[in-house]
């Protein structure tokens, strides 16, 4: 699905260097571990689908959709790893009964009914409502960094070989690169200035395809996009890498991450260091 960026991010990008990016704090830190972010769950005997979040989850059944408020307990002290999500409906009191998602790590085959299936997952999880209801269903687990304690960059302390040091400058045609260059951008591993008044910026979509865009930091237009042959790697491409902000944050899954900050103090996008 194409991640253009919301107007709301494309107004914080379009100031450029102008923004004067607020990259206060942030020293040099190890790579932390990742916590889950997203358990997303389908049974077809009922048929539902849930994608729970650190905070909130989305249900669907036929005829019925609502949103949950609650939050993960993971039990990974057991083996193999059990992880339980439970919430209430968000329009209920929240002393109202649960929804309660139990997930274990073990191959999971999603049947489809009439003998058709899909490829094995790796989380099963049993379903169990106020009502008495049990489902069963599989899952997909994301893991990867909490943005919400990722400390705000600091231009000034990054060294001479860390491309991010003139991000504030680089916006403008990152800015540009991704709404009109590749729409279909999940990251950029390295943007740089170019003679005339262009920079360059290295994209990179969801399938791990890059390509390089050049865009004119005066006009805001993007000149050319050209495919990156497999392989054609720059120095310093991908240390760090930068993940714009979106209307749901990155999920960034290893690493360390610092938070980009405009002058207004909101986040304009996350640097990510030792990435994977």
């Amino acid at each position: 699905m194409p991640l253009a960026l919301p107007l709301s991010a494309r107004r914080l990008f379009a100031g450029g260097a102008a923004l004067g990016l607020c990259m206060l704090a942030a020293g040099a830190a190890a790579a932390e571990t990742p916590t889950v972010q997203q358990l997303q769950c389908r049974g077809f005997e009922p048929f539902f689908a849930i994608t729970a979040g650190p905070d909130a989850a989305t249900w669907s059944e036929p005829g019925k959709e609502m949103t949950l408020r609650g939050g993960f307990k993971p039990l990974d002290f057991l083996q193999p790893p059990w992880l339980v999500w439970r919430g209430v409906d968000a329009k209920a009191r929240r002393s109202a009964p649960a929804v309660v998602v139990t997930a274990r790590q073990e191959a999971c085959v999603p049947s489809m009914g009439e003998g058709d299936k899909i490829a094995a997952l790796d989380w099963r999880a049993v379903v169990s409502h106020p009502d008495g209801r049990v489902m069963t269903g599989c899952c997909t687990l994301k893991t990867g960094i909490d943005l919400s304690r990722a400390p705000v960059a600091r231009a000034a302390a990054k060294p001479s070989e860390d491309w991010s040091r003139h991000l504030g400058e680089l916006l403008p045609a990152i800015n540009v690169c991704l709404v009109d260059g590749v729409p279909s951008t999940e990251r950029v591993s390295k943007a740089w200035p170019m003679n005339h008044g262009k920079a360059g910026v290295r994209l990179v979509d969801r399938e791990g395809v890059a390509y390089d865009c050049v865009a004119d930091l005066g006009l805001r237009k993007v000149e050319t996009v050209e495919r990156v042959a497999l392989g054609d790697t720059l120095p310093g491409d991908g240390d760090p890498v930068f993940w714009p902000a979106r209307e749901q944050p990155p999920s960034i899954p290893c690493g360390r991450a610092e938070r980009v900050l405009d002058r207004q103090g909101r986040t304009v996008g996350y640097l990510n260091y030792q990435a994977c």
